[in-house]
């Protein structure tokens, strides 16, 4: 029953993503749908690994292989927290939060053009 439920987990995001791929440009927003599924077919095939491992080595090769196997995923997770907290240094999101920044100032902080398209907003026509 589970091999089903990767396979349909497989093709959804196989297809999702050719299709998010071929018809518009690459963003995060239009990939996103797939991430849950990859996460849960991951998840499988950490388990298989493990199970593979502890059925087929012996204790000491196990202890290796277990070890290894957690650190590379202690290195993904690592590398993913780098990767937040830089973005979230970057895009320091307190200071609009907490009152410091309001929205025109923390916009125009990220988009030098904000304030001549706000000018232009506010002042041209809305005739079309």
């Amino acid at each position: 029953m589970i091999k089903a439920e990767k396979k349909i987990l497989l093709a959804f995001a196989i297809l999702y993503l050719l299709f998010a791929f071929f018809k518009t440009d690459m963003r995060i927003r239009y990939i996103a749908p797939i991430i849950p599924p990859l996460v849960i077919l991951a998840t499988y095939g950490l388990h298989q690994i493990s199970t593979f491992v502890a059925g087929n080595f012996s204790l000491p090769v196990r202890r290796f292989m277990t070890v290894s196997l957690l650190a590379a995923a202690a290195f993904m997770i690592g590398m993913n927290g780098a990767y937040v907290w830089g973005q979230f240094n970057y895009v320091h999101p307190m200071s609009y939060l907490s009152g410091r920044l309001d929205r025109d100032a923390y916009i125009q902080r990220y988009r030098p053009e904000y304030t001549a398209v706000k000018y232009a907003n506010k002042n041209l026509s809305n005739r079309t």
